[in-house]
């Protein structure tokens, strides 16, 4: 391999130095004043420095790239960056040193929307560069996998008419009822979510947003690739705070259908099983709720299923999905062991190198990113998400929340109206007594499918998941403290629902008869429905009683 030199640095720099002044701009725009985000912002441009060396010209990844690439990236890039804009006037619009150097100038200059103007311009460069290159990345993965491969005709009729029936709620809540996204409440509106705050703040587009801690690090930095068209779209024609949201959540919904669709093509499904895979997860309570609810969990469960679907796959392609899966949720580091294609037990010393390359381009990456201020606050974060924790519940009441989590994740709790527990009037769980027996039987099925499909590597994850959430859940006791694990259903979810199908399958399988999966379907759905639309619709009514737009 021939040595990488001073010249071919030389000629790099040369090449790449709008991006860079690009990226600086970008960085700058959003940086906050404290001593941890300013380091940190100082070792993205060191980053981007050492990007821009060893890059031949970016200028050839937006000549290599299709006509559609380019102007989705470009308008992708725009609405990134007018979002940064805008943000960095918020905040500095209020600044009183400014206004003290406002007013020691000869002429009137409104400093921070002239850098907000300026800064927003010259990042549009870098992102749209950063953009391309994901949905460059985003394509190879896809094709290597033949993800959207074999598609009938009649899949995407079913498809489309699910995702255009999920739109339409969509577009009637949010135009009846301001509780998914913008109440004066920040958070606990809609069982224990945070979504006011997240929307507000547009937590899809803002780096440093107060919700993208340590938790959700690189949040932003997955999201915006789906939403900065969306919120661009929403500010060029005036929209209101509702359609706003609608057109965000809309994305979202494209990022959850995707989603199912990889775990439906993980399942190595043919159509009519893909089909009945996607119409079940679409009765289920998990999907019917946050398809309304704007959390953060639709982001990282699309990152999640698509690194999951490409370890089985024993593709190479899955660093992206990684930083994706980890980045948008810390806890989907834990595939870490798993990206190698390399066995521990047959070679762990080649193992262990690749493991740990991956897990050092993952930190690599969340500096690059300006993200590196997470590192530098540990302490104090700890101690604040510490209160979260079960550590006051006891560990039978948390198995008795976890046994109702399970059930949750297909058929709707029992929730109502609560004047109490959030200090303003709020849908919220009711708080169990004592263990469900529908999801006790749920966990013993995915156990006894589990071990029926012990050979497919979609079960042993599958089963792998659901023994990572009795850790998170149970022992570590995340959100028992605000019986709150309901917004973790569609994170862990999906595992049981695949050994639910799995276990259909099987039972096809020794029963030698082919329609017995689209019976046992039919039949879930029917069940999940006469449970979940009356709640959905009493939650709505909620919703729109207490929160009308």
């Amino acid at each position: 391999m021939k040595a990488f030199g001073l010249s071919e640095a030389v000629s790099n720099i040369k090449s790449n130095w709008l991006f860079m002044l690009s990226a600086i701009a970008f960085f700058c725009l959003n940086i906050l004043l404290t001593i941890e985000n300013v380091i940190a912002v100082a070792l993205a441009i060191i980053f981007c420095f050492l990007f821009s060396i060893k890059s031949t010209s970016v200028f050839m990844t937006i000549k290599t790239s299709s006509f559609a690439a380019v102007a989705v990236s470009f308008l992708t890039a725009v609405g990134v960056c007018l979002r940064s804009g805008m943000h960095f006037y918020e905040i500095w619009s209020v600044s009183s040193m400014i206004k003290s150097l406002e007013e020691m100038l000869p002429v009137s200059v409104n400093i921070p929307f002239v850098i907000a103007v300026v800064g927003a311009v010259f990042s549009v460069f870098a992102v749209f560069v950063c953009v391309l290159l994901f949905w460059k990345e985003m394509k190879q993965i896809a094709d290597c996998n033949g993800i959207f491969s074999n598609i009938k005709i009649a899949e995407i009729i079913v498809y489309s008419v699910l995702f255009f029936a999920f739109a339409l709620l969509t577009v009637i809540s949010f135009l009846k009822t301001d509780a998914f996204y913008a109440t004066e409440h920040i958070y606990d509106v809609i069982f224990t979510s945070d979504s006011p705050t997240l929307v507000k703040g547009n937590a899809y587009l803002t780096l440093y947003h107060t919700e993208n801690d340590i938790r959700q690090p690189l949040f932003a930095v997955f999201s915006a690739p789906f939403t900065g068209m969306p919120y661009l779209l929403g500010k060029l024609f005036g929209a209101s705070a509702s359609v706003e949201a609608i057109l965000l959540n809309i994305a979202q919904l494209i990022m959850l259908f995707a989603a199912n669709f990889v775990v439906a093509k993980m399942l190595e499904f043919d159509a009519p099983k893909r089909i009945c895979y996607m119409v079940v997860s679409c009765c289920t309570y998990t999907v019917l709720l946050f398809s309304m609810m704007m959390e953060q969990y639709i982001v990282a469960y699309f990152w999640l299923v698509l690194c999951v679907f490409l370890i089985c796959e024993s593709q190479k392609t899955s660093q992206l999905a990684f930083w994706g899966t980890g980045g948008t949720l810390l806890t989907g580091a834990v595939l870490l062991p798993f990206m190698s294609t390399r066995s521990p037990f047959k070679d762990f010393k080649k193992w262990f190198c690749e493991t740990f390359k991956y897990g050092l381009g993952f930190i690599a990456f969340i500096f690059a990113f300006g993200r590196a201020d997470i590192f530098l606050n540990l302490v104090e974060k700890y101690n604040r998400f510490n209160y979260f924790s079960g550590h006051s519940i006891s560990f039978t009441d948390k198995l008795v929340m976890y046994s109702y989590f399970v059930k949750n994740c297909f058929v709707a709790p029992d929730a109502g109206a609560d004047f109490v527990s959030a200090g303003h009037i709020s849908w919220q769980m009711s708080q169990p007594q004592t263990f469900d027996f529908i999801g006790i039987a749920i966990f013993t099925l995915a156990i006894i499918s589990a071990v029926l499909n012990r050979k497919k590597k979609s079960s042993l994850f599958a089963i792998g998941w659901i023994g990572f959430s009795v850790i998170m859940l149970v022992f570590l006791g995340w959100g028992t403290k605000e019986n709150g694990l309901i917004l973790y259903a569609l994170y862990f979810g999906w595992a049981y629902l695949i050994l639910v199908f799995q276990l259909f399958e099987k039972i096809e399988e020794k029963l030698k008869i082919k329609f017995i999966t689209p019976v046992l379907s039919f039949t879930f759905c029917i069940v999940m429905l006469i449970i979940n639309i009356p709640a959905i619709k009493e939650m709505l009514d909620f919703a729109t009683t207490y929160y009308p737009v």
